[in-house]
């Protein structure tokens, strides 16, 4: 049940159910569709993960050989479903199933009549299926979030 939560000094207080959370997410991709686009620029240089090939051939060998050790890649997230989503206080977290299309996009230079340009190849496309996500909120004006996956089908 909703109480008052008198540690806030200003705002607006909103209760949520994980009901509502579930029918928003499900009502949401079904309509208007939950896709990401994760750029090597919105990731920066501070993060463990980085955007490029030399990185990524941790995981798909081969691919610095063919596109060259350190090309920009583009990741983009297509969530084509989420269930069973739940939150708890004691951790903060929200968590749940999902199923999505998981590409990358390597920035190649290309040469047309004369003039190199920069295009987007995409090199890798997987389909995601009951992907379980939890993603822990912690105090995220400071550290940001953790996102747990497990139990992907590939």
């Amino acid at each position: 049940m909703p109480y008052y939560y008198n540690k806030n000094e200003v705002g607006v207080e909103i209760y949520a159910s994980n009901y509502l959370v579930e029918s928003f997410a499900k009502t949401a991709i079904g309509t208007i569709g939950l896709d990401i686009w994760l750029t090597s620029e919105l990731i920066g240089e501070l993060a463990p993960i980085k955007l490029n090939t030399g990185f990524l051939n941790s995981v798909f060998p081969g691919l610095a050989d063919k596109y060259g050790a350190n090309q920009t890649v583009d990741a983009r997230l297509n969530f084509t479903s989420l269930t069973s989503v739940n939150s708890t206080e004691a951790k903060q977290d929200l968590f749940g199933n999902a199923s999505l299309y998981l590409e990358f996009w390597l920035h190649v230079n290309e040469t047309v009549n004369g003039t190199t340009q920069e295009t987007k190849v995409e090199a890798i496309d997987l389909n995601l299926t009951n992907v379980y996500l939890d993603l822990q909120l912690k105090d995220y004006q400071k550290e940001g979030f953790t996102a747990h996956i497990l139990n992907a089908n590939i």
